[in-house]
């Protein structure tokens, strides 16, 4: 279980879910989530054409929107079948400042390189996340900062997580801001900060996302006049269970 599992993963999924996982993120139903996510890691960046890694990168979606933003970016997967699948979009669209290799994001050999490294949806795969980590760590230019968006917490209990360990044998672990926060001090980062999911703050405001939401929050984020509220309690105090943490080296 953990790192064979992900190695596998794409080759286990049906083909639907292979073809939603090349599609993404046009293919999900979170279009709209993920490109708001997206878009606020590209905003937390040092400014193109800085050297980006992009750690856990899957199909490769994300990193072939950092690209054509005009990052110079490396994709790194485990996975042989998903890096095969993002090279093979990456030459139709082009993109001659984007290419990915098939590593281990827990034992990099870059040192001291890179501007920036992403770690999107991803770092909850890895097999030790505080090694994951200080391999990004030692991949960064002193000054050089990591952008970590990931689920928070609670997220190893949801049904999607437990169907996706006992199907497919990978990695599925909360992974909030504050330890995120924890391991970057143990690591030497000099300084973090979190900053509120924009994802979850688009979520929370869309109307069409709230019918099966129960109780006292589903009515009052179903109610317009209590629905900002409900944005700002968020701002405020949720981000620390699912923010975005911005580590400087």
């Amino acid at each position: 279980m953990g790192k064979q599992g992900e190695i596998d993963y794409f080759g286990a999924l049906s083909e639907h879910a292979q073809q939603h996982a090349i599609g993404k993120p046009f293919s999900d139903a979170q279009c709209g989530t993920l490109i708001t996510r997206i878009g606020q890691v590209m905003a937390l960046l040092p400014p193109t054409p800085a050297r980006i890694l992009d750690l856990g990168c899957g199909t490769g979606w994300t990193s072939s929107f950092l690209a054509r933003l005009g990052y110079q970016v490396v994709g790194v997967d485990i996975a042989p079948d998903m890096i095969q699948v993002a090279t093979q979009a990456k030459d139709q669209m082009g993109l001659e400042n984007l290419s990915f290799q098939v590593a281990d994001y827990e034992s990099l050999q870059e040192d001291s390189s890179v501007d920036g490294v992403v770690f999107f949806d991803s770092l909850h795969h890895a097999e030790d996340e505080m090694i994951a980590l200080e391999a990004a760590f030692s991949a960064l230019r002193p000054g050089g900062v990591c952008v970590v968006a990931e689920p928070g917490i609670g997220h190893h209990e949801t049904e999607a997580s437990l169907h996706a360990v006992e199907a497919f044998g990978v990695n599925e672990k909360e992974m909030p801001p504050t330890k995120v926060i924890r391991m970057a001090r143990n690591i030497g980062f000099s300084s973090w900060r979190v900053r509120p999911n924009h994802g979850q703050l688009l979520s929370l405001l869309n109307a069409a996302d709230l019918g099966d939401r129960k109780g006292l929050l589903g009515l009052m984020l179903r109610l317009s006049i209590t629905r900002p509220l409900i944005a700002s309690a968020l701002i405020l105090g949720g981000k620390y269970v699912s923010g975005v943490v911005v580590l400087e080296k």
